[in-house]
């Protein structure tokens, strides 16, 4: 297992009443059910939308987690997963 630095922002941290985790996980999906086992349902509402869709961005050493393969994204030692929330704008 890789070990994943996770950075909150907004209203995960203060979720999480953390700047950053430290996660082992092999994928990206791996690092959001510990994240949920560990935060609980608050966590899992927070980064969901009432349809179970991710609406957060997943910015995986700068990239896009879609761009990297989704849920499936490999993940490696030292990698840093950012969970940011979409701002909309107009």
């Amino acid at each position: 297992m890789a070990k994943v630095t996770v950075k909150y922002y907004g209203n995960l941290r203060k979720l999480t009443q953390k700047m950053e985790d430290i996660i082992e996980a092999n994928t990206a999906g791996e690092v959001i059910e510990k994240l949920a086992s560990r935060y609980g349902h608050s966590f899992y509402d927070e980064i969901h939308d009432k349809d179970g869709r991710i609406i957060y961005f997943f910015i995986i050493n700068g990239d896009h987690y879609n761009q990297l393969g989704g849920l499936g994204a490999k993940l490696k030692d030292n990698d840093v997963l950012s969970l940011l929330l979409p701002i909309d704008g107009g």
